[in-house]
């Protein structure tokens, strides 16, 4: 299907972030994770009822989470738009690594040699609820997960017999699967000396096992769930729950390739 370029300029300047807010990443946190160690304290938070989360919450929890586009910095904040040729609306992508968004782009930076694009990193907070959750007529927001996160999140569903998610992660975007274990704490950078801990929302499947695995030893078989984000935040927002996700923090996927995926680069860094 025929796809054609052209940039648009947004109003995203408070979407701009730097890359030293992010300095959390699954591969961080996977030697210093463990499991709740006392039945007891586990029994206490499932008694517990938690009231629902706000907008600003959750989206400042999402921010933890960096997200790449390709812009022009010839236009301020303009992102470079995809358009198919029986479709009204343009495309905006954005990708949680850079080596997605030149995948993507490649074919289009080879016809177009005079182009000076840059990647640029937005928070995933603002992205999700600024653009992908807003109704637009003319631009068509994108969230691009990675090949072996929706791979991943299909074989849980299959594994797990669950008839809620059947129809979930068949698309080719905003459909991101959001890995966790219910036993699994990180230590929180909210507390002092490391003492409190957080409870870990994984983006890279590869990094959960990593986690689950160094907290309860090689020969734990971790019990993983899945969703999307899109169903999380639902909860999140609308639902009491007996977790406490005021003290969540969503953790970024490493570089697969740190985490020592063996994939083909197709598979990892194209949609």
């Amino acid at each position: 299907m025929a796809q054609i370029l052209t940039t648009i300029t947004i109003c995203i300047c408070h979407l701009l972030w730097t890359a030293d807010a992010f300095s959390i990443h699954g591969n961080d946190l996977a030697l210093k994770s463990q499991l709740l160690a006392s039945s007891s304290t586990a029994r206490e938070e499932a008694e517990t009822a938690f009231p629902p989360l706000s907008r600003d919450e959750v989206k400042s929890l999402l921010d933890n989470v960096p997200v790449y586009a390709v812009t022009d910095p010839a236009r301020q904040d303009g992102l470079v738009l995809l358009k198919q040729k029986d479709d009204p609306k343009e495309q905006a992508n954005f990708f949680f690594f850079p080596e997605n968004a030149n995948a993507k782009y490649k074919p289009f930076r080879e016809n177009n040699p005079a182009a000076v694009w840059d990647i640029t990193q937005y928070p995933l907070g603002l992205v999700w609820f600024e653009l992908c959750t807003q109704e637009s007529q003319e631009i068509d927001y994108r969230l691009v997960p990675n090949k072996f996160e929706i791979a991943s999140a299909k074989n849980l569903v299959q594994k797990q017999q669950s008839a809620e998610l059947q129809n979930l992660f068949h698309g080719s975007y905003n459909e991101i699967p959001i890995f966790w274990n219910s036993q699994l704490r990180v230590p929180s950078s909210k507390g002092k000396n490391g003492q409190k801990q957080s409870f870990p929302l994984y983006l890279g499947y590869q990094d959960i096992l990593d986690a689950v695995r160094n907290a309860s030893g090689s020969a734990y078989q971790p019990a993983i769930s899945v969703t999307d984000l899109n169903t999380l935040i639902a909860q999140m927002m609308n639902l009491e729950s007996t977790t406490d996700f005021r003290n969540a923090v969503f953790i970024p996927p490493s570089h697969p390739l740190e985490s020592g995926i063996s994939t083909a680069p197709q598979d990892l860094w194209t949609d």
